[in-house]
């Protein structure tokens, strides 16, 4: 089936009203990882929830790298999705916030089934449980400022992207203290245990079980690609670089990511280690073992006050990477300097206001003088106020430089360097579709909007035309080609170019489809003469 034929399936179905996929009930079984599962067909597609990939990570497991899952007896079923790893109500009120600017009921925001520690789990979407079936595999990460976040989100399902015949898994990871901690004690432990990076680590376990057994889902172990969003793809970019994750993934989507790169991502073995230490001080004693005793719940609340509110670090992105000569032998900045990337073919891009919605609608230009001062040499900010002019008002001005410094210049950046280590196996894109019938205010494209055209799963709560569900179609058709040849382009889409490409590098992904030469580049020649 056609792209342009989906397009028209689809569009009668969304505009019907008509947003839940059927399920026949009916349920396959399978043998992986040395456990029989059962999971559902559904819609022609065989899913599986809830497999364990490592061993609780509770108890004594607690801030220690995860443990290959332990085969368990019987028959077992993954009909259901695991809890999501502890967090709070961050990602909950991400959408609560959403949905009211579109007017919706922000009852309706989505949330984990359940919250808990033991939460290292996956699910598969197949199209085929054939062993020789050999479909591309795309590995979700999801985002969430590595505060929280689930493999389930309702955008996050695979149905739409595997009835194009590739196999999707979607992962679960500990976030916040537990996923990124250290501590003396920690320090001590050897190997991968004295890390501190267990997010990291857990995304290297997932992907291990995969390379293991998703032939069996009709995956090939050869063929793996990985994708995700904001911290999704931050984390991916530090998996880019990590000698763990060389030859684990093949391929690799970064959506609204690149930010990673930058110094504030990246935290210090040794200051994390003290940071570690005076936390546990606010239980009145240092050891590791009792931090571990103490309930999940209070060790999270007490370290989201903490770790936010200590002066000593006030500009550390606090759940990010620790630069522990373990999973990051270097910051990711000076190893992608340095071309040691991990091979592969590379898909990266942004949204066209990732910052807008979290910019202050009363921001004047005195808050955009200062916010020169502060991140640029005072030769370019002639050049600068320039270049920002051509915004439509100051909000706008300073959502264009915290999008350059985060988003924009940090892919650019990163795609020449792959282009210098890998010609022509580096894609950038630029996401600008706007939804229609705002009635809250302008967000544009917002960070996040690309979700739901990516997987074509478009929240009834969200204003959905003919034009989203053209584009949607699009979306999914270039990301698939990607994951299955390392070439977005496919049969009757408009050409997306490499970034070899200098003239127009970057593709438009909105009301227009097609090669732009990206607004901000100069910005982004100021920010490299300043920070080469």
């Amino acid at each position: 089936m056609t792209w342009q034929i989906r397009v028209a399936a689809l569009t009668a179905i969304v505009l019907a009203g008509c947003t839940a996929l059927v399920d026949n009930n009916s349920q396959t079984k399978i043998q992986a990882n040395g456990e029989t599962l059962i999971g559902n067909t559904e819609d022609g597609i065989a899913v599986f929830r809830g497999i364990p990939f490592a061993q609780p990570p509770i108890d004594d497991l607690r801030w220690r790298a995860p443990r290959p899952a332990i085969p368990r007896s019987g028959e077992q079923q993954a009909t259901k999705f695991a809890a999501a790893c502890i967090q709070d109500e961050y990602q909950v009120d991400w959408y609560r916030d959403l949905i009211r600017e579109f007017a919706g009921d922000p009852k309706k925001a989505p949330q984990p089934l359940a919250i808990s520690e033991d939460c290292l789990y996956l699910n598969i979407w197949t199209p085929a449980l054939n062993t020789t079936a050999n479909l591309p595999v795309m590995v979700y990460i999801y985002g969430g400022n590595n505060l929280a976040g689930w493999s389930y989100e309702p955008n996050y399902r695979g149905h739409g992207l595997a009835a194009r015949d590739v196999v999707v898994i979607s992962v679960g990871y500990r976030q916040g203290v537990f996923g990124t901690f250290n501590h003396p004690e920690i320090a001590a432990q050897t190997g991968a245990d004295g890390s501190g990076n267990f997010n990291l680590l857990d995304l290297v376990a997932a992907l291990r079980w995969l390379k293991e057994n998703i032939q069996v889902f009709g995956g090939d172990p050869d063929n793996v690609t990985l994708f995700g969003e904001s911290a999704g793809a931050a984390n991916i970019g530090y998996l880019s670089v990590s000698p763990l994750a060389r030859g684990l993934y093949h391929r690799a989507i970064k959506q609204s990511g690149g930010f990673e790169i930058n110094h504030d991502y990246i935290n210090s073995y040794d200051e994390e280690k003290q940071l570690g230490l005076d936390f546990s001080a606010i239980f009145n004693q240092s050891s590791l073992a009792k931090l571990r005793a103490l309930p999940a719940e209070t060790v999270h609340r007490s370290a989201m006050t903490h770790y936010k509110d200590n002066p000593v670090h006030a500009n550390r992105k606090s759940f990010f990477a620790i630069l522990d000569g373990y999973v990051l032998p270097d910051t990711p900045a000076n190893l992608i300097a340095r071309g040691q990337i991990n091979p592969g073919d590379y898909l990266l891009g942004s949204n066209g206001n990732e910052s807008l919605w979290y910019t202050s609608k009363a921001t004047s230009i005195g808050d955009v003088n200062h916010y020169l001062r502060t991140r640029f040499p005072s030769a370019s900010h002639d050049q600068l106020r320039d270049l920002l002019s051509q915004s439509v008002d100051h909000r706008h001005q300073l959502a264009l430089l915290y999008d350059s410094i985060d988003y924009h210049c940090p892919i650019l950046k990163q795609a020449t360097a792959i282009h210098r280590q890998m010609p022509d196996s580096v894609y950038v894109y630029r996401f600008t579709k706007a939804r229609d019938h705002f009635s809250g205010g302008q967000l544009g494209a917002y960070h996040g909007a690309e979700l739901p055209y990516v997987f074509g799963t478009h929240d009834d709560w969200l204003p959905t035309s003919p034009s989203d569900i053209t584009l949607s179609e699009m979306m999914m058709e270039y990301w698939v080609n990607f994951a299955r040849n390392g070439d977005p382009n496919g049969y009757n889409l408009p050409i997306w170019r490499s970034f070899s490409h200098q003239s127009a590098p970057v593709v438009e992904l909105g009301d227009h489809v097609g090669m732009i030469e990206p607004a901000e580049k100069p910005i982004c020649e100021l920010l490299e003469a300043d920070n080469p």
